[in-house]
């Protein structure tokens, strides 16, 4: 990636609750609910908010599941599983 396509991941990435974000996201997909109850003290339109702009930054997809009610579930995409790797060599150092 060049750095043009990084500036915005890393202005996101100094936002509060991103990274408990990223983190619950890392292993597995989860609904708005499950991330929200793990995320006890953040506010739901905090974490909507955090959402949206991870999407934009192409870190994490957004899937409308067909379902009644519907469910809509977050997962890393491979940009945010690079991200992902880079800031676990990052912790290590």
């Amino acid at each position: 990636m060049t750095r043009n396509e990084w500036t915005g991941v890393w202005e996101v990435l100094g936002c509060e609750w991103t990274f408990p974000i990223l983190r619950h996201l890392e292993n597995d997909g989860l609904h708005f609910n499950e991330l929200k109850r793990q995320l006890e003290d953040a506010p739901p339109s905090t974490v909507s908010l955090r959402l949206q702009q991870l999407e934009e930054e192409d870190l994490i997809i957004r899937t409308v599941e067909r379902t009644s009610p519907k469910l809509v579930r977050y997962e890393l995409t491979d940009r945010g599983n690079e991200l992902r790797r880079i800031l676990a060599e990052l912790a290590t150092v």
